[in-house]
């Protein structure tokens, strides 16, 4: 009898809520707390196994399958790049996708792993800024920001359990300000983490570099000048730069064998060739909506489409008021002694400008996720807003012997519906990608390739991309991979798909996913087969010889 993850499900959802409740139950003690937060942790990564394992296959096309590619590339250890992005560049690392690895493949590669390990990434967060909240300030001023968080998840369906590359990193962003908030107070074992979440955000998506670079000079600054320090920074920091190191390996690695490679051309587009931005004025609109998007009726979730502004003088003027408060509440809680509450706030307030300047480095139009990300910064802000508020208020008396415990419950409430919502959206996203019946033609032209393949004795077919076919191309790729077979893209796809399918001279046939035009040419030609027909997506193959021998003897 062998063990299997499929079907323990409840008794893993039990498990984790009786951690939950031992972790609330003994928050005091250390030992029982490291002891239930791992046994969270443990069990929580089953659950993700067990999910992604047992549920319906699900067949990605266009971002999504690109990165299920790379991911499927990150459990051979083969990926040294970040995520692709349409300027032909990617974007900084790869650590999303080494994150999502070992689960995917737990699971079968299955890519309901994606959808579940994005959802656990987004409650880690939300849980390390609940956390790092309950440390440092009052239960009030915790379950208020969590609860404007988790407001902001449930205004977003389908949020929190999106794989999206330019989705994941939005909550990491959130918690790296909260901690990077701690940490200028003096926290300095917490450096370490500050730098995970804002790497995991930086790796993933580039527009999010400017802030995690600024906030976090600002933070190794306080430390390393701070007055009347009771102990040295050193320590601190040099632990937090070999974890730097270690999270930054593959893309400096990939530098290094390239000649500068993807960082070399990120440099270029960012700064050695500047190309046309957009005005200080377009930043402070697109910026302003964004940043009122908790508030807006029409908050939705983007998946890269283009923005129509509506109502932006009162958006400007939302966040001219935002700005202005967190500016008073930093300097009225900063001299009351509230340092971390001030902090808090003067981070905020940072993050804010740096992320509305950064649209104006933003290349072509301004698309929806760029200024959706802007929404969040916007919901923290209100957060941090709706704090002072309460804070304001007369405390509630409550009995000494029952405050600590109801404290800790209430800030685990919010929490709860998150991981509620998130459910929700897992099973919402999941659910709707199993329905989409164009990705039919992504199975039926991976079989009508192997087919062939089986057919004819090709070993190694050199795929060819017609126009608009990349998105499905992808979930072939991946297939063929999956399957075993070697498959390699021509030089114009190889950007995309990466040097892991560069084509290296022993391919023998030449393989197009094809639209309706080019099938037409192609069709026509001698040697020409039809392997597959179903508008809009056509596959000809046609056999080629080699460009060199597959083994070499002496010369």
């Amino acid at each position: 009898m062998s063990f299997s993850v499929r079907g323990y499900l409840k008794p893993l959802a039990w498990g984790a809520a009786a951690a939950a409740a031992l972790l609330i139950m003994e928050w005091r003690r250390p030992a029982w707390r490291r002891f239930s937060a791992a046994a969270l942790a443990a069990l929580g990564s089953l659950g993700l196994v067990n999910f992604a394992a047992s549920a319906t296959p699900i067949v990605t096309d266009a971002d999504i399958a690109v990165s299920e590619l790379y991911v499927e590339l990150a459990t051979k250890g083969q990926l040294l790049v970040g995520p692709y992005s349409r300027f032909g560049w990617h974007h900084p690392g790869p650590l999303y996708f080494y994150l999502v690895a070992p689960f995917y493949a737990l699971a079968g590669h299955q890519a309901a792993a994606m959808y579940a390990v994005a959802l656990a990434l987004n409650l880690a967060a939300l849980v390390v800024i609940a956390w790092v909240l309950a440390r440092e300030t009052s239960v009030r001023t915790t379950v208020t920001t969590i609860a404007v968080l988790v407001f902001f998840a449930w205004r977003v369906p389908r949020f929190l359990a999106s794989p999206w590359t330019a989705h994941v990193p939005i909550l990491a962003t959130l918690a790296f300000l909260v901690v990077s908030a701690a940490v200028g107070t003096g926290r300095r074992r917490l450096l370490a983490l500050m730098l995970v979440f804002g790497s995991l955000a930086m790796q993933t998506h580039v527009s999010f570099a400017p802030v995690v670079v600024i906030v976090s000079a600002g933070v190794v600054a306080t430390l390393v000048f701070a007055r009347h320090a009771e102990v040295s920074p050193w320590p601190a920091i040099n632990a937090a730069a070999w974890v730097l190191a270690l999270l930054w390996l593959a893309p400096v690695s990939e530098a290094l064998a390239h000649g500068g490679g993807n960082l070399a051309a990120l440099w270029r587009f960012f700064g050695s060739e500047p190309g046309a931005g957009h005005s200080l004025r377009d930043a402070i609109e697109y910026g302003s909506y964004g940043l009122m998007g908790i508030v807006r009726p029409d908050l939705e979730l983007p998946w890269g489409g283009h923005v129509d502004l509506t109502g932006v003088p009162w958006a400007i003027l939302g966040t001219a008021i935002e700005v202005g408060l967190l500016a008073v509440i930093a300097r009225r809680d900063l001299n009351a002694g509230r340092r971390f509450e001030g902090r808090l706030a003067l981070v905020a307030l940072a993050a804010t400008a740096v992320a509305v300047w950064s649209l104006s480095r933003v290349r072509d139009d301004i698309l929806n996720h760029e200024v959706f990300k802007l929404s969040a910064f916007g919901a923290l802000n209100l957060g941090v807003i709706g704090a002072a508020a309460i804070r304001g208020l007369p405390a509630v008396r409550m009995r000494r012997f029952a405050a600590p415990l109801v404290g800790r419950v209430a800030c685990t409430i919010p929490i709860a519906a998150a991981a509620a919502i998130g459910f929700r959206d897992l099973d919402s996203l999941t659910s709707f990608e199993r329905r989409q019946q164009t990705h039919s033609a992504i199975v039926a032209a991976f079989s009508a390739v192997r087919d062939y393949a089986l057919a004819e004795g090709v070993r190694k077919p050199l795929i060819r991309i017609g126009p608009d076919r990349w998105g499905d191309a992808a979930g072939v790729l991946l297939r063929l991979r999956q399957s075993g077979m070697s498959a390699a893209v021509t030089n114009p796809s190889v950007a995309m798909f990466t040097e892991a399918f560069a084509a290296t001279g022993d391919e023998d046939a030449i393989v197009t996913l094809a639209d309706l035009d080019l099938h037409r040419d192609l069709r026509e030609q001698p040697g020409n087969a039809v392997l597959l027909s179903s508008p809009p997506l056509f596959v000809d193959a046609a056999r080629m010889a080699p460009a060199r021998s597959e083994s070499r003897g002496p010369r």
